[in-house]
């Protein structure tokens, strides 16, 4: 029998009418992407927050909404990397919501440098929507060309990024960038985020990545469960981040955890921080992304 994590807090009394708002505002940026190719990271904010605002009344993602939602931020993620990326050529075609689009690059003083953040809920959500070509090309995003990106960052980041490219390509230093990535999210260690978020949201996903990277099935699963524990822990802890849709769900332990169920892995655990459509594949195929 699965155990159920539930989900912290109640939804406000606006949760629906904030999703349609999203909604609409993403649908308007889709359709200014050509006009404005330099609002990409805006754009792709929204989408961020128009996924979570959707989970948020749609907790097992059973919606088609939904859906559209998580392969339109898919998308934008993806745009924002290739319109980012060194030696792009305009334009730069993308199917963003169900369209074939072509963006022009953004003007120079426009360009976004791509960051380490961006490119971890970009490749999270490639691999929550098995769209292994979009993760592959994320994939060849320099490390180097992300630490350019005007943001303060903990060196764990960095080699973070580079574990998970280096596995979806095949390099040969994988391990190397594991390993790293594991000592230097010791919160002795850290500089920028503090060690809470750190032991109860940003470790889990890596420590869930080395299980699975080393076949450790029996493992994974309770391993998942205290992840699950912990999220909820942190995003319910007080009253003003218990509202945050951010905690309403987690990107990086679902994206560990379709890894892990597309690789044949018991996941004996049910949760809204784990959308079941979303985990199962469910919508996969269901129009072109």
């Amino acid at each position: 029998m699965s155990m159920l994590i539930s989900r912290h807090g109640a939804l406000g009394p606006h949760a629906a009418e904030l999703a349609s708002d999203l909604e609409k505002e993403v649908a308007e940026d889709v359709e200014s992407l050509e006009r404005s190719p330099g609002m990409i990271d805006a754009y792709f904010r929204d989408s961020i927050s128009w996924v979570r605002a959707r989970l948020a009344i749609d907790p097992e993602a059973a919606e088609l909404p939904t859906w559209k939602a998580v392969t339109t931020a898919m998308q934008l993620g993806s745009l924002y990397f290739r319109l980012g990326a060194p030696g792009a050529v305009e334009p730069v075609v993308e199917r963003v919501a169900r369209v074939e689009r072509s963006v022009p690059l953004p003007v120079e003083d426009q360009r976004r440098r791509p960051n380490f953040g961006y490119w971890l809920d970009a490749f999270y959500l490639a691999v929550v929507c098995r769209d292994g070509a979009r993760a592959n090309a994320l994939c060849e995003v320099p490390v180097a060309l992300m630490r350019e990106a005007p943001f303060h960052f903990d060196e764990y980041l960095p080699n973070w990024v580079g574990a998970l490219q280096s596995y979806c390509v095949g390099r040969a230093d994988l391990g190397e960038k594991l390993t790293a990535a594991i000592q230097l999210s010791d919160p002795s260690a850290l500089r920028v985020v503090d060690g809470d978020m750190m032991n109860k949201v940003l470790y889990p996903p890596i420590n869930l990545f080395y299980l699975f990277l080393r076949n450790k099935r029996d493992e994974f699963g309770p391993a998942l469960v205290d992840a699950l524990k912990l999220h909820k822990a942190y995003w319910s802890a007080d009253e003003d981040t218990a509202k945050n849709t951010a905690g309403f769900f987690s990107l990086p332990l679902l994206a560990m955890a379709c890894l892990a169920r597309d690789a044949g892995f018991p996941i004996d655990v049910e949760s809204p921080y784990l959308p079941r459509f979303l985990l199962s594949g469910e919508w996969v195929g269901e129009f072109p992304t």
